[in-house]
C-alpha cells in the first residue's frame, strides 16, 4: 500500500466515529423536531429515523471492521475518544423502545448537538486536528 493511500485510510479511520457522531446528531435533531406534529407525521418521522440510525450504524461498523485490520496503532487514542463519544449518544436510543413506543423522543442534554459538537471539538484538538 502507497504511503498516501495509508494515510488516508488511516484518516477515515480515525473519523468514522467522528462523522457518525456528527450524523446521528443531525438524525436526533431532525426526530425530535417532528414531536410536536401530526400523528401521521410523527410516525414517518420514527419510520425513517429507525431506519437512517440502523443504516448508519451498519455503515458504521463495516468501515471500522476494515480499520480493525488496516489501521496504523497509533490510531488508537483518537479513535477511542470519538468512539466514547458516539457511543455516549447512542445510549440514549433504544430502537425496540421506540418501535414499541415506550420512547417517543431522544434527550440530547442541556446543550443538545451544540454539546456534541463542542466535545467532537475537543477531541479533535487532543488529535491534533
Amino acid at each position: 500500500m502507497s504511503l498516501a493511500a495509508e494515510t488516508a485510510l488511516n484518516r477515515d479511520c480515525r473519523f468514522a466515529y467522528r462523522e457518525a457522531t456528527m450524523g446521528l446528531a443531525e438524525q436526533i435533531e431532525e426526530f425530535n423536531s417532528h414531536q410536536n406534529r401530526s400523528d401521521e407525521i410523527k410516525s414517518q418521522a420514527l419510520k425513517y429515523f429507525v431506519a437512517s440510525v440502523s443504516a448508519l450504524e451498519t455503515e458504521l461498523k463495516a468501515k471500522r471492521a476494515v480499520c480493525y485490520f488496516a489501521e496504523d496503532a497509533a490510531n488508537e487514542e483518537c479513535v477511542t475518544g470519538y468512539m466514547d463519544i458516539y457511543s455516549s449518544l447512542r445510549r440514549r436510543i433504544n430502537l425496540i423502545a421506540m418501535i414499541s413506543g415506550n420512547q417517543s423522543d431522544v434527550d440530547m442534554s442541556f446543550l443538545g448537538s451544540l454539546g456534541v459538537h463542542l466535545k467532537i471539538g475537543a477531541q479533535d484538538l487532543r488529535c491534533g486536528y
